[in-house]
């Protein structure tokens, strides 16, 4: 069965098909996912050492730290779902859609916001998973603001468990290809 689905990029063009991790940026978290095979200390010591360098903005390195336990919870607690970082991510609907983008793009200049596109996405309904990204940006707060890997482990636990907050913004998230079949960026006029 085809569905559809919406998913906004910077680089996609209308036609193209995605592929799974096509930004390639699942290798940001990997450091982190060897850490985590280590154990936790060995975690906290990579980040101390990132921290020291100061080559990364603390802003990025908790980004990749937290996808890095994600992915660690996901491989060693749920092997059925696909890997987030080499998963693309859509909506099933435009208001959930709208919540992201005027948290994250809306307050960009006007420059950056005409690269953004906005896709109609056709796909197979197969290993298509839905999960509340406010769970996700309560882990990303808790390294952010806190320095806090356990609580990190916790809520990855949660988003993969399929627990939701009580005001979820929904992500649907698959590794299977998918083709932009129709740009709706027009949309995005409306959102501001």
């Amino acid at each position: 069965m085809i569905i559809k689905l919406y998913h906004m990029s910077e680089i996609l063009k209308l036609g193209d098909k995605l592929k799974p991790d096509y930004l390639n940026k699942s290798i940001n978290c990997e450091p982190y996912i060897s850490a985590m095979e280590n154990g936790l200390d060995s975690l906290k010591i990579l980040l101390e050492k990132k921290l020291e360098e100061q080559n990364e903005e603390w802003d990025n390195i908790a980004k990749w730290c937290v996808e890095g336990i994600f992915e660690y919870i996901r491989k060693t607690e749920f092997p059925h779902i696909p890997s987030r970082t080499k998963s693309n991510y859509y909506f099933d609907n435009l208001d959930d859609f709208a919540i992201l983008y005027q948290a994250g793009w809306a307050q960009e200049p006007e420059e950056e916001k005409s690269k953004l596109r906005l896709y109609e996405i056709e796909m197979q309904a197969e290993r298509v998973y839905k999960f509340d990204m406010s769970v996700f940006d309560e882990a990303y707060d808790k390294m952010h603001d806190y320095k806090d890997p356990e609580s990190v482990i916790i809520c990855a636990r949660e988003y993969f468990g399929g627990k939701n907050t009580e005001k979820p913004v929904w992500e649907i998230m698959s590794d299977c290809p998918a083709t932009a079949v129709k740009d709706i960026s027009e949309f995005l006029k409306n959102i501001e």
